[in-house]
């Protein structure tokens, strides 16, 4: 016990030394930092050369992966990422960070890392989605008695949503004729922070937009009927 006492006290005079010496030979009235920048830039030198090796490296591995995941998923056309899947899929669990795609004919929820298919929703089935702050869907799917509005408080415990965060929900009814709502959480990037409710509302356009016609063989939903 006395033996570490002694080697802590050791180590505070050596601090206090090495913190004085700093000041003295820098005149500043905060030693600290200009220490911590001296070591940040010693680290730097020695690990930025060392970072650059292995990205030289390993890159050809990224490019044959890259060219592999492309080839899997060749049918998606669009990606976005800063998307959290909630609830509501009837083959996916909880919570999950996700890349949220648009392909031909499917909304697809790709894992986060190594972009495998976790999940699809037909763009056909799809009937509504809504872009809502966090109170305003949990009041929306406690007010139409939907049974995973307390799943919010599992999730966002919080009642109030961060800056730049939406809550996305998707109603499309499945092969059996089952409603699903799903819900994902989106938080922008900072470099969108002044075009943050376009940026999301732009992605609900991408979804609708692609969506099949009324005209196309894949299209499932309500029909005008032409009277004589």
């Amino acid at each position: 016990m006395d033996s570490l006492l002694e080697k802590l006290l050791l180590v505070a005079f050596g601090i206090i030394i090495i913190l004085t010496l700093v000041k003295v030979s820098t005149y500043d009235d905060s030693p600290h930092r200009r220490l911590m920048k001296w070591t940040t830039h010693f680290v730097k030198s020695i690990f930025q050369p060392l970072l650059k090796f292995l990205k030289e490296i390993s890159s050809p591995s990224f490019r044959i992966l890259s060219k592999l995941y492309l080839r899997r998923n060749q049918d998606i056309v669009k990606r976005f990422k800063k998307f959290n899947y909630m609830f509501g899929h009837p083959n996916m669990p909880g919570f999950k960070r996700i890349t949220f795609c648009i392909s031909d004919k499917e909304v697809v929820l790709l894992s986060k890392v190594f972009k495998r298919r976790l999940a699809t929703i037909p763009l056909n089935k799809i009937t509504d989605i809504k872009i809502e702050k966090r109170n305003q869907a949990r009041e929306r799917f406690t007010k139409i008695g939907n049974p995973l509005a307390g799943v919010f408080s599992d999730y966002l415990p919080e009642k109030e949503s961060r800056k730049g965060e939406y809550i996305m929900s998707i109603r499309w009814q499945d092969i059996r004729g089952l409603k699903h709502d799903c819900a994902f959480l989106y938080r922008h990037r900072w470099r969108y922070k002044k075009k943050e409710p376009d940026r999301i509302l732009s992605i609900r356009n991408d979804i609708i937009n692609a969506k099949p016609s009324l005209n196309d063989e894949d299209y499932a939903g309500p029909k005008k009927v032409e009277r004589n």
